[in-house]
């Protein structure tokens, strides 16, 4: 809560009957007190004069002791009102006899003293933050694990061609059971044919399929090695009939390349650059079907 005048939260008062302080009770006594003696005094002889100052000092003492103006007691703005009028208005400047005021403006003015320049100081750059070094080994366990999934995935084709094969495989059917003989009659022993003699079937070799590197038709991509181990940071470009570059790509850590949207159909050529490398220029015809990885080699 905001008060408009400032209160004296410091300091307290004593209080005598209730919430009325000693400061209150002092001044409504001495305003009851003045009229009642004027009123023992005066009253009787001259009622005229005695009756005004009864009135003013009964009701001086109850509006100082019960009546604040501005959450302040009277009194303080009494105070304040006689300080005003009493107190000097008007300052004069005494100066020692003598003294010329002409020559007070005639001075000349004195020149402001020049401030001292500041050296420049150097500060001190912040060094730049230093990049991360990157983690050696994170992209050897990027390469072991794609190596890996390549082999799992071989694997599994493996696995379903052998259980195709399985399936196809027909077992030999037993023959039904004859129906019980009647009682008391001979009873005949069942007869067996001999079962055929186990045709051994070789187990037929599964076909190894090639990793796709796209699933979208007319996209060239492929795989780049030399002897066994990848070429990362091959830049192949592809050119159309026309002889103008279509599409620039590199090959990755390992050595794959595939264009991200397909080309239209028709004839391209297809070379390979890198330093130290020397590789042939191939064409290759787009007819709308899905490509499988080339696997290119550099000239020995």
């Amino acid at each position: 809560m905001e008060h408009a005048v400032p209160q004296n939260v410091t300091s307290f008062e004593f209080h005598l009957v209730g919430d009325m302080t000693l400061k209150q009770f002092a001044y409504l006594g001495s305003g009851l007190g003045i009229a009642f003696l004027v009123y023992s005094t005066l009253f009787q002889t001259l009622p005229y004069v005695a009756a005004p100052i009864i009135v003013i000092s009964a009701l001086s003492g109850v509006a100082l002791a019960f009546l604040p103006v501005l959450d302040r007691p009277l009194d303080h703005f009494v105070l304040a009102f006689f300080k005003a009028i009493y107190s000097p208005t008007k300052g004069e400047v005494k100066l020692p006899p003598g003294t010329n005021r002409l020559q007070l403006f005639l001075k000349p003015a004195q020149p402001a003293p020049d401030k001292p320049q500041q050296t420049p100081k150097i500060v001190p750059v912040n060094p730049g933050l230093t990049p991360i070094s990157p983690i050696p080994d994170q992209g050897k366990k990027i390469i072991e694990l794609l190596q890996q999934n390549a082999v799992l995935q071989k694997k599994l084709l493996e696995v379903e061609q052998n259980l195709q094969t399985l399936k196809q495989t027909t077992s030999i059917p037993r023959p039904p059971l004859p129906a019980s003989p009647p009682a008391g009659g001979p009873v005949p022993t069942p007869i067996y044919p001999k079962p055929p003699k186990a045709v051994v079937v070789e187990p037929v070799k599964p076909v190894k399929t090639q990793m796709l590197l796209t699933s979208f038709p007319n996209v060239i991509n492929g795989v780049v090695e030399e002897d066994g181990d990848f070429l990362e940071g091959v830049i192949v470009i592809i050119h159309n009939k026309d002889n103008i570059p279509v599409r620039a790509l590199k090959t990755n850590k390992l050595g794959q390349f595939s264009g991200a949207t397909p080309l239209p159909s028709g004839v391209y050529t297809v070379t390979l650059e890198k330093e130290d490398y020397k590789f042939d220029t191939l064409q290759i015809t787009l007819t709308g079907e899905i490509l499988s990885p080339l696997k290119l080699k550099p000239r020995k």
